[in-house]
């Protein structure tokens, strides 16, 4: 499966928020959520994670961004812009050394998914120093249901760039609105389940194959709870045509 990530021995303070988004945008922010730029959009600072890579210690932070024009009513489809500013640990601090405005989109109705507090990272370290990040995320869907899954980042640390590669969904718990008791009101039966990320290097890519393994229940087509199994393992590759995550045929 894949390791917790390990952030590294520095020591120092991380850069925060603000001067986060000060660095990506150049433009002072007051607030780290929901602050909008002087060309109409809105932008928050979303993830921060430190690491370490191939011996050395870095830290990324990445933040979204909405289309300049605001939209009156987002739809599914209308996604935030992903950006992110990487620094490493040099000489006892953290010294910038990238900043990528746009290294691709996520989320629905004009906003991105939750990154999940509770949950840790997880990376894998692939062929030609490629670095896999997989940081955990959430949505609350209908009846209170919350969904997990997890954002899938590269790094390449020739030129410390990064690049979203996809989002898996890794479980749900409908637990806030299900029938835990006989007398509950609710005719919804109670499901919750998990997964763990397992990668293995791929031959015909530098980016590794990726197998969610669930445990846990779930609700069939039916209606009926069942557990799920190594059978409701989903295996995905890297498409460069799309240059994301597929479902693997095979």
């Amino acid at each position: 499966p894949g390791t917790a990530v390990d952030p590294g021995s520095s020591g120092a303070a991380l850069p925060d928020a603000k001067a986060v988004l000060f660095e990506i945008y150049k433009e002072k922010i007051e607030e780290i959520s929901g602050s909008q730029l002087s060309d109409g959009r809105y932008v928050s600072y979303w993830h921060g994670q430190t690491f370490s890579h191939v011996g050395k210690n870095y830290f990324v932070a990445f933040t979204e961004a909405t289309p300049a024009s605001e939209i009156e009513y987002p739809a599914q489809e209308d996604k935030v812009t992903i950006a992110q500013a990487t620094y490493e640990f040099i000489d006892k601090q953290w010294q910038l050394k990238k900043v990528q405005h746009d290294i691709g989109q996520f989320g629905s109705l004009n906003k991105a998914p939750m990154a999940d507090p509770e949950a840790k990272a997880v990376s894998f370290s692939g062929a030609k120093e490629k670095f896999i990040l997989a940081v955990p995320t959430f949505q609350t869907a209908i009846a209170g249901t919350r969904l997990s899954a997890q954002a899938i980042f590269s790094f390449s640390q020739a030129d410390f760039s990064w690049k979203y590669l996809g989002q898996f969904d890794t479980g749900s718990d409908n637990g806030a609105g299900c029938a835990r008791e006989p007398e509950s009101t609710s005719s919804i039966k109670c499901a919750k389940s998990t997964a763990a990320l397992h990668f293995s290097n791929d031959g015909n890519s530098d980016l590794p194959s990726i197998e969610v393994h669930m445990s846990g229940t779930a609700i069939d087509e039916n209606g009926k709870v069942i557990n799920l199994t190594e059978k409701d393992r989903v295996r995905y590759r890297f498409d460069s045509k799309s240059s994301s995550y597929k479902k693997a045929t095979q």
